[in-house]
């Protein structure tokens, strides 16, 4: 495992690890702001999420890790995507192009894309039915608790998404010391499978 429980000892590689998260946070942070007051993010934000994500996983995994990360997780969202498409199709007749103009945006698709290499695929799977979850169970909370003269809310999933990621990413760093890169089902005494 390449994340230290001891970040607070000074050396190069911790405090390389510490800015990487940093970093990553204040563009998840402005992602959420982003979502939640204009329920949109501009393509640059997609471009240093990215970057960040990019230093946060070079510094914490070897590159194969994150390689087979990135392709199967984005193998599982391309799966979801056709589920949901095929949902969509069958119930409502809508066309792909429909699907991300109404019920789900091209930034959500592109979040889950970016940050795919952050877990290894059971923890992904894990990670975006929690989150998934959780964004259900607060904005029907909303809806239940909410005014009948209001118009439907709609979800801000990637910024929803973006807040719940910090938060766990922070918490990771500072609690729990998890190893998201690695699944330990899929490991053996030789290493890894993958």
């Amino acid at each position: 495992m390449i994340i230290t429980k001891n970040w607070w000892r000074p050396s190069p590689t911790n405090a390389m690890q510490l800015l990487s998260l940093l970093l990553l946070t204040a563009v998840l942070t402005a992602m959420t702001v982003r979502d939640f007051r204009f329920r949109a993010i501009e393509g640059h934000y997609y471009l240093l999420l990215t970057a960040t994500v990019a230093f946060y996983t070079v510094l914490r995994a070897p590159a194969g890790v994150l390689v087979a990360n990135l392709l199967i997780n984005a193998l599982l969202v391309l799966l979801l995507m056709a589920g949901l498409w095929g949902y969509f199709k069958a119930r409502k007749g809508i066309s792909l192009r429909e699907l991300f103009g109404t019920q789900l945006g091209i930034g959500d698709l592109l979040f889950w894309v970016i940050t795919a290499p952050l877990f290894a695929p059971l923890n992904f799977i894990s990670w975006m039915t929690g989150s998934l979850l959780v964004i259900l169970l607060v904005y029907g909370a909303v809806q239940v608790t909410g005014s009948r003269q209001q118009p439907r809310a709609t979800i801000p999933l990637a910024g929803m998404q973006a807040l719940l990621l910090g938060l766990l990413l922070g918490a990771n760093q500072w609690v729990f010391h998890y190893d998201f890169f690695e699944e330990p089902l899929l490991l053996t005494a030789g290493g890894t499978l993958l």
